[in-house]
């Protein structure tokens, strides 16, 4: 394990703001991801450089995923999200992002701006249902535990409103929102922490 890096079930990672990037190793075995093989999952914090990955990563897990839920049509609205990689870039650099390397390459994100809301968490289509949302999704909340959150906030879509609950949250609201002319249906979720401010 690198120096400076912990398993999964450690908490220790630096803001996004941080030019420094502490990494976190986790290879398979106890409190590990699910990954084939002897493959070695990576999360640091985001980088500038991450950005056009992370557009890919994001319109690969909308194209790949959305469409068990999703017409055609919201699924390629859906997916024009990060075409402004500058404002997405932007975007990310906020809060806390981390990013999951499997063998090198990007194939996951996850955001949380501000401290008690998940902004973001996408997996690339061909490591979905392999740990590594999970991974990062417990990262993220040991730092909203961390900052004193009191309890955390999300936007779940049809496809991670499953994923959603089984990490403990509740609905608070199914909202209907427009992008382009296209109405979705999407689930404000909640989660409480225990404490926290």
């Amino acid at each position: 394990m690198k120096p400076g890096a912990t398993d999964v079930r450690g908490d220790r990672f630096s803001d996004a703001r941080d030019d420094s990037p502490c990494l976190l190793a986790c290879a398979k075995g106890e409190g590990a991801p699910s990954l084939t093989g002897d493959s070695v999952m990576m999360l640091r914090a985001f980088l500038p450089s991450d950005a056009e990955h992370l557009a890919w990563v994001y319109r690969d897990a909308v194209r790949g995923l959305g469409v068990q839920a999703y017409t055609p049509a919201q699924v390629e609205v859906w997916a024009l999200y990060p075409d402004d990689l500058a404002e997405f870039g932007g975007r990310l650099a906020r809060g806390v992002t981390l990013v999951a390397e499997v063998a090198g390459r990007v194939v996951a994100f996850g955001q949380l701006e501000p401290d008690d809301h998940l902004a973001f968490l996408y997996c690339a289509a061909a490591h979905a249902r392999r740990g590594v949302a999970s991974a990062i999704y417990a990262a993220l909340e040991a730092q909203a535990v961390s900052r004193g959150v009191a309890a955390i906030h999300t936007e779940a879509s049809r496809i991670s409103r499953p994923f959603f609950e089984k990490q403990g949250y509740t609905l608070v609201e199914i909202e209907r929102v427009d992008r382009f002319g296209v109405e979705f249906e999407r689930f404000r979720m909640r989660k409480g922490l225990g404490g926290g401010r």
